[in-house]
């Protein structure tokens, strides 16, 4: 399997490495394009996965998460998580995520954690806070060097030419086009 990332990934050879998958589009991707430069890096890789219950799609993600974990050998990590609230779900899911994610990192001693966040995620999230309060952007900035984002110089078009052109399952999540979600 060839991988389609421009990056360069030599920092983290010999890395044991966390990745964060949903099941979506871009964390498949971002998974297929570990997993193909697994050999040439050295890497050791985790599966992490929250599944917020938010869709009848959720299910099939974390099973999706789950099976590729199978298939390839790696940890899997699995989080359910039911409280909705009312307002700023969005946040508090970030929240949830990270401190999962950190948690995992600090007592199975992975070097890294790998986000799915593209280009497109960056700019949607900048839109997105123009006059609220709520600094949920900040996980792109944070300065914690153990959370990397090989994604974020990769155009969205790019994503799904990759992913269809190499036919890998994903699911989309409905939550994301319900403006309560925001």
């Amino acid at each position: 399997m060839k991988s389609n990332l421009k990056k360069d990934l030599s920092f983290l050879k010999n890395k044991k490495l966390l990745l964060c998958i949903s099941g979506g589009i871009d964390s498949i991707f971002l998974y297929h394009n570990i997993v193909g430069l697994q050999s040439k890096y050295n890497f050791k890789i985790g599966l992490a996965h929250v599944n917020y219950n938010t869709s009848l799609m959720s299910n099939n993600s974390t099973n999706l998460c789950r099976e590729l974990s199978i298939l390839n050998n790696h940890p899997f990590y699995l989080k359910i998580y039911n409280y909705h609230p009312e307002t700023n779900f969005e946040h508090l899911a970030r929240e949830v995520r990270y401190s999962f994610f950190d948690s995992i990192k600090r007592k199975e001693k992975y070097d890294y954690i790998l986000t799915a966040h593209n280009k497109n995620d960056l700019l949607e999230t900048l839109y997105m806070q123009q006059g609220i309060d709520d600094f949920s952007i900040f996980p792109y900035s944070k300065s914690n060097t153990c959370i990397s984002r090989p994604l974020i110089h990769i155009d969205r078009q790019e994503i799904k030419k990759y992913i269809n052109d190499n036919d890998y399952l994903y699911y989309n999540d409905p939550t994301n086009l319900e403006p309560k979600y925001k």
